[in-house]
């Protein structure tokens, strides 16, 4: 506002800058003040200086109070499954038929890598209800019906515990059965053609050369039959034995050809047979009748 000479408030030194120029100042202003501030965000922040806790508009926090958390899931290791899981969820406990790095896994004292939780489970059943005294032991079929009911409690993660041991395992057999991809299938043939027919005291230092996980998982289940197998007088299952009944379980044969795939059959067999006749001269220090 322009004041004349005489009224109140009149400054002759004042400088009255003319129409428009008030907001061309506070442009320049407001244009300063955003370089600046485009300047100050390409800065690194102080960690002292950041300020993480949200407010709302009256002045109250937004972070959130008073949680309940409705859900808490863990893994029992002991019985291999998850629990707390929701209903829509259950299918995590699955155990047969998955990808092998979707299994959950625990640490075994004698191998490099983790061993499938649900194998340390079966086996632990085994052995709990004396199936290394069970005559024919992996070689008798149980009842088909009793043999799902529990596969089925197994993966929907409801299994205890099952008091008929030709369940269990006949159920580890179906484990390694139902693998996407078998577990020799990691090894060329040709290194089973040659274990196969190698001297039973070459054959340990064959297979330390094997990749992980097949090497861990595949020492794993020998020493699983090797347990067994130094109870022969009992269970009357022979290294040759429990090479037969376990061998078709490990290999998936795509050959069209009959011929083909009942001889690569055979020698899967012997290479198992090899393999087991192998680790139990090694480390259980049993010599194997084969």
């Amino acid at each position: 506002v322009n004041l004349l000479p005489g009224e109140e408030g009149y400054d002759p030194d004042a400088v009255v800058a003319p129409a428009g120029a008030a907001d061309e100042m506070a442009g320049r202003a407001q244009s300063k003040r955003g370089t600046q501030s485009s300047l100050e965000v390409a800065k690194p922040i102080p960690k002292a200086s950041v300020r993480s806790t949200p407010s709302m508009d009256d002045g109250t926090s937004a972070m959130p109070s008073n949680v309940n958390h409705s859900m808490h899931v863990t893994f029992n290791e002991f019985l291999a499954r998850y629990e707390g899981l929701p209903e829509e969820w259950e299918h995590m406990n699955q155990q047969f038929g998955v990808p092998y790095g979707s299994i959950p896994k625990s640490s075994v004292p004698g191998y490099d890598e983790r061993i499938p939780s649900v194998l340390i489970m079966m086996k632990r059943n085994l052995v709990e209800n004396n199936g290394r005294d069970q005559v024919g032991i992996f070689r008798l079929a149980p009842d088909r019906d009793d043999c799902d009911f529990v596969k089925n409690q197994i993966n929907t993660g409801q299994f205890d515990s099952v008091e008929d041991v030709n369940v269990i395992a006949n159920l580890i057999k179906v484990w390694f059965r139902d693998m996407p991809s078998g577990l020799l299938n990691t090894i060329d043939d040709e290194t089973i053609y040659k274990i196969a027919d190698l001297p039973t005291e070459q054959v340990p230092s064959e297979y330390h050369k094997f990749a992980e996980p097949t090497k861990s998982l595949f020492l794993w289940l020998l020493d699983l039959m090797a347990e067994v197998v130094t109870n022969e007088a009992v269970n009357k299952m022979s290294a040759k034995n429990m090479s037969i009944v376990l061998s078709p379980n490990l290999y998936q044969i795509n050959s069209a050809n009959p011929m083909a795939a009942l001889t690569m059959a055979q020698k899967i067999a012997d290479f198992t047979t090899k393999m087991l006749a192998g680790r139990l001269r090694e480390k259980h220090g049993y010599d194997a009748r084969i």
